[in-house]
C-alpha cells in the first residue's frame, strides 16, 4: 500500500475516490469470533472517513488529522471488536464528501487483520478478580474494553480501552462492596495533555494520565461502603497520537 505499513511489510490502502465517491474491502466471516486490525488515515480532517462495519453497523470512523491548517495523517491505531454470531460481512470503508481532498493523500490503510473463532477471557479473568462484574461501552459506539494478550502487565491478559475518535469516551466500570483496598496497573498512549485515561470513585476524577505512559501501579482505599469504580478513555475534539487508548491489568 504505497510503502505505508504497520508491519514494515505489506498494507492494503484504499483506492481512488472522487468527490462523494468510496471505496471498500470485505470479507464474510462466520461468528461468534474477534476481529482485530491496525489502521490509518490521510484524509481531509472531520471530512473525508476510513470507517469499520459489522454488518450495516458502524463499528468506529477514522479521519486526518489537523496541524496549523495543514493535514497531517492519522497514527497508526488498534481495533479489535466481537463479531456476533452467524455469517456476518466485515468491512472497511473509505468514502469521501463532496469537496476537494486538502491537499491530503486521500485515502486510509489497513494492515495486519486477524479473526479469531475461540472468544477472549471475560474482563473479569483478563483483570484478574474473582466476583467482581464489570461493565463497559463507548459515549458513540458499543465497543468497549476489551481482553487480549499484545499488551499486558503480567505477560497474559490485560484490558484495553476500544476505538474512538474525537470527542468519545470509552469506559469501564464495576460496582464492589465491602471492599476498602483496591490496586490496579495502567499505561495509556495518547496526545499528550490533551486525551487521557482517568479512573473515578463514586463519579470523583481520582487520577488521570496522558502521553506514552508506561505501566505504572496505583493503590486506593475506601471507605467500607458500595463502590463504583470506573475507568475512562477520553479523546479532545482535535489532534491524535500514539495508540489512542489505554491498558489495564
Amino acid at each position: 500500500g504505497g510503502g505505508t505499513t504497520f508491519d514494515g511489510i505489506d498494507s492494503a490502502k484504499s483506492g481512488h475516490v472522487g468527490n462523494n465517491g468510496e471505496t471498500w474491502l470485505q470479507a464474510t466471516v462466520v461468528g461468534p469470533g474477534t476481529i482485530s486490525f491496525w489502521w490509518k488515515a490521510f484524509s481531509e480532517p472531520y471530512c473525508d472517513w476510513l470507517e469499520f462495519y459489522i454488518g450495516s453497523t458502524l463499528q468506529a470512523s477514522i479521519s486526518g488529522s489537523d496541524s496549523g491548517g495543514y493535514s497531517i495523517p492519522s497514527d497508526w491505531e488498534y481495533c479489535s471488536f466481537q463479531v456476533p454470531a452467524g455469517t456476518n460481512v466485515l468491512r472497511w470503508r473509505y468514502v469521501k464528501d463532496y469537496d476537494s481532498t486538502g491537499g491530503t493523500y486521500d485515502c486510509g490503510w489497513v494492515d495486519q487483520v486477524s479473526y479469531v473463532t475461540s472468544p477472549p477471557p471475560p474482563l473479569e479473568q483478563a483483570l484478574n478478580t474473582s466476583g467482581v462484574e464489570w461493565s463497559s461501552s463507548g459515549s458513540v459506539y458499543d465497543n468497549g474494553w476489551f481482553a487480549q494478550t499484545n499488551i499486558t502487565h503480567d505477560g497474559q491478559w490485560a484490558a484495553q480501552s476500544g476505538a474512538v475518535w474525537h470527542n468519545q469516551t470509552n469506559w469501564l466500570q464495576a460496582t464492589v462492596s465491602g471492599v476498602t483496598n483496591l490496586g490496579f496497573w495502567w499505561k495509556v498512549s495518547s496526545e499528550a495533555g490533551y486525551d487521557f485515561l482517568e479512573f473515578y470513585t463514586n463519579g470523583v476524577l481520582a487520577k488521570q494520565i496522558s502521553g506514552e505512559v508506561n505501566w505504572q501501579s496505583n493503590f486506593f482505599r475506601f471507605p467500607f461502603t458500595t463502590n463504583i469504580l470506573t475507568w475512562v478513555y477520553r479523546k479532545n475534539d482535535t489532534g491524535t497520537a500514539g495508540s489512542n487508548c489505554g491498558w489495564l491489568d
